[in-house]
């Protein structure tokens, strides 16, 4: 399964420097030194006369998945980070080409799983400043209590994208789905508490709230009119009500 050249210099670069020294028995860095002809690679591990892109090692080392110490004025060390050697680890997991073990399934339940998903993205992104390229699908994982690699998660946070509440501000990224992402404006007001602006974001955001209320609620006769209520809503079509929300948002009703 094909990925990114970004991608598979990281894996090249990982193999190379995780590849302990067989006389020293330790790791070490991957040197590049550059002159007038390009440059050259000093690493046991690497291939002979094989090059380092220049852009592709910029976009890894914006991503965290790589640290450059520049140890001259042409000269620098590359290591592989930890966000780098996990990301590794699912560029091979989605290189692995034989059949899916079994319970291999996925949830994509709203509630059950990208909300918890969506909610989880916006936590780790505030705790981390909110910064502008991003944070690694991995850490949203570890922020639920998951394995870095966790297919659900992936696969919600790929879904979320495509649906706009989250945004891939870096084209770094696996089949499976974007590597770097932030909340959007429409994300924020699912799970941030921002006002909506639009009568679809209302219209989500009046579901999920009746969808907690619910849950919260120990009355049984609130419970039944409050499920009432919901089973109305969705019958009539998120659409329909987004329509109905519109018109009282501009005030024609």
């Amino acid at each position: 399964m094909a990925v990114q050249p970004e991608l598979e210099l990281l894996v090249e670069l990982s193999e190379a420097y995780f590849t302990t020294d067989g006389t020293m028995g330790k790791r070490a860095r991957i040197e590049r030194f550059k002159h007038s002809g390009g440059a050259t690679i000093r690493h046991h591990a690497w291939e002979h006369g094989k090059p380092i892109d220049d852009e592709e090692l910029e976009f890894l080392q914006s991503a965290g998945f790589v640290d450059v110490d520049y140890i001259g004025e042409y000269a620098d060390a590359i290591r592989v980070t930890p966000e780098g050697q996990k990301m590794v680890q699912g560029v091979k997991r989605l290189q692995d080409d034989s059949e899916p073990e079994e319970g291999a399934a996925v949830s994509l339940e709203w509630e059950a799983v990208a909300r918890p998903v969506l909610e989880a993205a916006y936590q780790a992104w505030a705790a981390r400043g909110a910064p502008s390229e991003g944070i690694p699908t991995p850490a949203i994982a570890r922020h639920l209590g998951r394995a870095d690699d966790d297919p659900e998660t992936f696969r919600a946070v790929a879904l979320l994208e495509q649906r706009g509440y989250l945004d891939a501000p870096s084209p770094l990224g696996t089949e499976t789905g974007p590597v770097l992402v932030t909340v959007t404006a429409l994300g924020l007001e699912v799970v941030g508490g921002w006002p909506a602006t639009t009568a679809e974001a209302a219209s989500a955001a009046l579901l999920a709230a009746l969808d907690r209320e619910i849950a919260e609620t120990d009355e049984p006769v609130k419970r039944g009119k409050l499920e009432q209520l919901r089973d109305a809503a969705t019958e009539v079509g998120t659409s329909a009500l987004a329509q109905v929300l519109g018109h009282i948002l501009k005030g024609q009703l």
